[in-house]
């Protein structure tokens, strides 16, 4: 079987990585790994075995910056950890 690559992306935040953890046993089918995400998840990579790829250009967005990212949010009504209302620059 030739060798296929799947690159996962996401931001830094459990939500968006613990999902795709899942995923990771497709390695021992011969899947070429690797993963794209902030800082955070360094290590967690390393200990599954998956090439860690790092944000370069990429804000590190996580639940401790969120609000000094984005001080827009404070004026959101509602459910301000709705993606919906997440606003990206």
């Amino acid at each position: 079987m030739p060798s296929v690559k799947i690159l996962f992306a996401c931001i830094p935040s459990d939500g968006h990585f613990n999902p795709k953890t899942q995923l990771v046993h497709l390695q021992n089918k011969g899947y070429d790994i690797r993963w794209y995400t902030g800082q955070a998840n360094e290590n967690r990579l390393k200990q599954m075995k998956i090439p860690y790829l790092p944000f370069k250009k990429t804000k590190e967005i996580n639940a401790a910056n969120l609000e000094t990212l984005y001080p827009e949010r404070k004026k959101l009504k509602g459910n301000r950890s709705s993606p919906s209302s997440i606003i990206f620059s």
